[in-house]
């Protein structure tokens, strides 16, 4: 298969590390597009495993596949890495675990194209090995303020169903934050909300959310990640909120994350104790139970209530 310029419409990015057992489905998905138009950029993350054959073996046989291997850097920089190979007019990232429906390209590029958008957000399907859930991804308003405080919450985090214009990221200047290997996404589709950009829906669930494949993932780490990923990024997201609305949205998420940490034996220490209690003045006026916030206080001054 052959591109059909040197500047596709789409850069489709996958970051892989390990994902031999998956990788070939993700793969033939995006390979099986009825919207022809575009590269992928698939950044090997230092895999020891087969995944960086299989990458090499469909770059070979069809030259919109990009390759680039590196050592392990994380999948931050992975990302950056392959969003600064990219040449696509749009890119969207697609997870190595996960698969696309045969119209996902074509249904998005379309919308974006229609609605002169910068950002298309389409619904996902999240999928056990016993069941599967449509999960709608629709804001309450295509406001991008609006949006950016549902990020804390009632939309996905994730860039895999999001389809965004690169002149509009190359615009704001943003970067994936380095260190920052768990919610790097949502981070950055923040940043990027932080301005005032045209945001379009598509009721369409394109993207297949694969949960509990055994892989170690590059993405899926959320609930193995530490405390202190979710606190840097908490830093981070806080530099972004400035309407009531957002500010909000804000307070109740580092409400969840400090009573997940005092519930877990393995992030319950002094240094993340210290850090919540930075941000006792937000959990207190958070809308949360009023039993939690008692938890997490006890826990900020060292008594531990067992889980």
């Amino acid at each position: 298969m052959m591109r059909e310029s040197d500047n596709p419409a789409i850069s489709v990015i996958i970051t892989v590390f390990n994902s031999e057992k998956t990788l070939q489905r993700c793969l033939i998905s995006i390979a099986s597009q009825s919207f022809q138009d575009f590269e992928v950029i698939c950044i090997n993350d230092g895999s020891c495993d087969g995944s960086l054959s299989i990458l090499e073996n469909y770059a070979r046989k069809d030259n919109r596949f990009r390759v680039i291997s590196q050592p392990n850097k994380g999948v931050a920089m992975a990302r950056q890495a392959a969003l600064d190979a990219s040449k696509g007019t749009f890119s969207i990232h697609v997870d190595s675990d996960d698969w696309v429906e045969p119209d996902m390209l074509e249904g998005m590029i379309n919308v974006a194209l229609s609605e002169d958008a910068d950002l298309v957000i389409c619904d996902f399907l999240k999928e056990w090995p016993d069941k599967k859930e449509i999960i709608s991804q629709k804001p309450r308003e295509l406001d991008s303020a609006i949006i950016l405080g549902q990020m804390f919450s009632e939309l996905h985090g994730s860039l895999c169903n999001k389809l965004i214009r690169n002149a509009t990221i190359l615009h704001s200047g943003i970067k994936f934050e380095e260190g920052l290997n768990s919610c790097e996404d949502q981070l950055f589709v923040m940043r990027l909300l932080s301005s005032p950009i045209k945001v379009s829906y598509i009721n369409k669930p394109y993207y297949h959310y694969i949960i509990n494949t055994g892989q170690q993932s590059i993405t899926q780490n959320w609930f193995r990640t530490p405390v202190s990923q979710r606190l840097l990024f908490i830093k981070n997201a806080e530099k972004l909120v400035n309407t009531d609305y957002q500010i909000d949205c804000f307070k109740e998420y580092v409400a969840r994350i400090a009573y997940d940490a005092t519930r877990s034996d393995k992030e319950f220490c002094p240094s993340f104790r210290q850090a919540f209690f930075d941000y006792w003045p937000q959990i207190k006026r958070a809308s949360i139970p009023l039993y939690r916030k008692v938890i997490i206080w006890l826990a900020l001054i060292g008594i531990r209530i067992p889980r």
